[in-house]
């Protein structure tokens, strides 16, 4: 019987493991014993046959140092723009003259929303009204106006925002009743679905609508050069497909750590530098994603990241990775199928990766870059170690050269020095710079979502369809701001923040027919101060409940004032008491329309 013995190689750059069959027999039982066995054997040595010879030791797979040959393929510069092909006009052309007498904010939203699907969502959901009560696209876009406007209102029953007049604001009587609302509600559909396609396909309901998605985001906007790929996350606790015997539960649910909880993960495909998200992918169980593209043969990150670059092929890119994404097949992977760079962050796909020996080094070293090179089926990468008071492990195929990881300029490091200090500053590796300035693209827009829009957080619903919809709702709602804010120049008439580019929007999406103009002459007439710095920072701080503090778990009905507006509040800044152990309140993001929060982490930029 034939054991493999495994061999260990220690060289100066890592430790290779080889898999070599060698077989020894014992005389005096007949039976075959792995190699340390055979060595304390009793008995004659004679009597013991030769042991297979060896194959000799492969060359180390990682080196120091040393210039290598340059990658075959290098990123190429890609301006962000954006393709207005389906409007007779381009609506930013004059912008600072007849901006104020057009609906930019609807334009930009329906640039990014899938207006192929708008006609099979009416057709679905009249399938469940009575003929007397079939809407048409007038009434869809008043309904996702009202449905965004709850969001925003966080009251706490919906029927409340019915009650409400606030002035300058959408009045929802004006629009439709209380009971219409919850009529079309009841029968929203994103497309025509039954049990037997539900049963064989847990995502039917919202499958067409993910593909239109996907198709209208690059349809709609040519991202930069440096795409960014990360998690995602759609809340949802209610019920799931296949438990309780339920059929239409949610496809497929999972709980990660805070701060993104409990639902359904998206894996999302995000540009660096606007952080407008281009393509989504949802989460399944692992016989699901192996049953999609690039699943067989490749782990489960690599054929993500060869499925949502799929769109960007050739194109000479770098795309940055989550520890999620990453590993050496990934990077491998991607430059051979694609022609596509990367940077990812290495944790536990160490397979190939030299983190032993990264890892040793880190431990003696601060603050100094430590490299090593490779040549795996063809493709140059290099694994990065670089120590900050934790090590950092990374691969790459784009900084494969030693004077590309030789110390940057100095950069912000995003953590503080002792505690009521400022951020330190000191040189960091180019490498760093690079997957620092773009790893957190998909962090940003998910702040803007899920805290500021708080579609998902605030709207009830037990149909979990809808729930998804609203997801992908407010990923089309923050393109279309981040867009507006990236492209339109600053004026005294433009929205600087979410909710009130939101309430535009409902506000020109909720009007009846044939009253779609819309002045801002109220708001030139009382012109707003450019802001003296950038709009929103590169990391956006995270806000929790009091009760969920952990030096506050009995306390009841605990307050603190707001650190920017000094309103009372019940929540405060995760990111502060995670950095300096201070407990920082900010307000509930309804006061000041939520600038406390933006100004706040511009404050720590």
């Amino acid at each position: 019987r034939s054991h493999r013995a495994q061999i260990s190689f220690h060289s100066s750059a890592c430790y290779i493991w080889l898999q070599t069959p060698i077989v020894y027999s014992n005389c005096s039982t007949g039976h075959s014993l792995p190699a340390a066995a055979a060595v304390a054997a009793p008995g004659p040595q004679t009597a013991q046959p030769a042991a297979a010879k060896s194959a000799p030791p492969k060359p180390d797979l990682w080196r120091r140092g040393g210039p290598i040959e340059p990658i075959p393929v290098e990123t190429e510069r890609h301006v962000p723009r954006l393709n207005f092909e389906q409007h007779s006009h381009d609506p930013l052309a004059n912008w600072e003259t007849n901006g104020k007498d057009l609906e930019i904010e609807e334009v930009f939203f329906k640039l990014f929303y899938p207006q192929k699907n708008l006609d099979d969502s009416i057709a679905a959901t009249n399938a469940g009204l009575p003929e007397s009560a079939h809407i048409d696209a007038d009434q869809y876009w008043q309904f996702l106006a009202l449905t965004l406007l709850i969001g925003l209102n966080r009251r706490d029953s919906r029927e409340e925002n019915w009650k409400i007049r606030i002035p300058g604001d959408v009045v929802f009587g004006d629009v439709m009743s209380f009971a219409r609302y919850n009529q079309i509600l009841s029968a929203f559909r994103l497309c025509a679905f039954d049990d037997a396609e539900v049963q064989a396909n847990n995502w039917a309901p919202v499958d067409p609508f993910i593909l239109a998605f996907n198709k209208q985001q690059i349809k709609a906007f040519i991202p930069s050069e440096v795409l960014c790929l990360d998690e995602s996350m759609s809340h949802w606790k209610g019920a799931q497909a296949g438990v309780g015997g339920k059929t239409y539960g949610h496809a497929h649910v999972m709980s990660l750590p805070e701060p993104k909880g409990v639902g359904g993960e998206i894996n999302v495909l995000s540009c660096g530098q606007t952080h407008i998200i281009l393509q989504i992918e949802t989460q399944g169980v692992p016989a699901d994603m192996r049953a999609r593209l690039y699943g067989r043969g490749l782990n489960e990150g690599t054929a993500i990241l060869l499925r949502l670059s799929e769109e960007f092929k050739g194109t000479k890119r770098l795309i940055v990775g989550d520890s999620r994404f990453s590993s050496v097949e990934s990077a491998v992977e991607l430059m051979r199928q694609h022609r596509l760079s990367y940077i990812g962050v290495v944790k536990s796909a160490t397979v190939q990766f030299p983190m032993k020996e990264l890892l040793s080094e880190s431990a003696s070293t601060t603050y100094t870059p430590f490299h090593r090179h490779a040549k795996i089926d063809g493709v140059n990468l290099v694994a990065f170690g670089y120590y900050d008071e934790v090590p950092h492990t990374l691969v790459s195929t784009k900084y494969i050269g030693c004077l590309d990881c030789e110390p940057g300029p100095p950069q912000k490091m995003p953590k503080f020095k002792p505690l009521n200090s400022d951020y330190q500053q000191h040189k960091v590796p180019d490498i760093i710079a690079e997957y620092r300035r773009s790893c957190g693209a998909v962090d940003h827009h998910n702040q803007l979502r899920q805290s500021i829009l708080g579609l998902e957080n605030n709207f009830h619903t037990h149909s979990w369809w809808v729930r998804f919809y609203h997801t992908l709702l407010s990923m089309i709602v923050v393109n279309a701001f981040l867009a507006y804010n990236y492209f339109l120049p600053d004026t005294d008439f433009k929205a600087t923040h979410l909710m009130t580019f939101t309430r535009r929007l409902c506000a020109s999406l909720a009007k009846p027919p044939g009253m779609r103009a819309r002045h801002h002459a109220a708001a030139a007439a009382v012109p707003s101060p450019r802001p003296a710095h950038s709009l929103w920072p590169p990391i956006v701080h995270t806000v929790n409940r009091l009760k969920d503090h952990p030096d506050f778990p009995s306390v009841h009905g605990k307050q603190l004032r707001c650190a920017v507006c000094s309103e009372r509040t019940t929540r405060y800044c995760v990111t502060c008491f995670q950095r300096v152990g201070r407990t920082k309140g900010i307000c509930d993001m309804v006061h000041d329309e939520g600038n406390c929060i933006r100004l706040h982490s511009l404050e720590f930029e």
